[in-house]
């Protein structure tokens, strides 16, 4: 399958130093294995790779200046769940994803690091899926 997200709220990091509001979108290639595939409920498993994009806007205390930032990072994703059959067309994915990021992104105020992403981030999901 494949998957996109980048939708909803900033995270939002704060320092003595300073403050940065951070985003994230990212894109996988995933390999799926639904068990028991024409029951109700299906415990599903997936392995997948993809691109990630790390925004940041600083907002530096005076007399530092606050920057903006973005970077791209190689993501590995492994995930486990549940779907439930609500109709023949139609389920909801109750899912949990690890994710792995390389290079990482790191929020630095002064030089030091204050917050990572990726190493790993664990994502749940709730997605109502209709087949076409």
């Amino acid at each position: 399958r494949a998957t996109a997200a980048g939708l909803g709220t900033r995270s939002h990091v704060e320092a003595p130093s300073g403050s940065a509001e951070v985003a994230q979108q990212f894109g996988l290639i995933e390999a799926v294995l639904r068990l028991r595939p024409h029951r109700r409920l299906q415990p599903v498993f997936s392995l997948g790779a993809g691109a990630r994009y790390t925004s940041a806007e600083g907002r530096a205390s005076w007399p530092n200046q606050g920057l903006t930032a973005g970077q791209w990072s190689f993501v590995a994703d492994a995930g486990t769940g549940i779907r439930l059959s609500l109709h023949s067309r139609f389920e909801i994915a109750l899912e949990v994803h690890a994710q792995l990021a390389q290079p990482y992104p790191a929020i630095r105020f002064l030089g030091s690091s204050v917050a990572t992403a990726g190493r790993p981030d664990l994502l749940p999901s709730l997605t109502l899926i209709a087949w076409l």
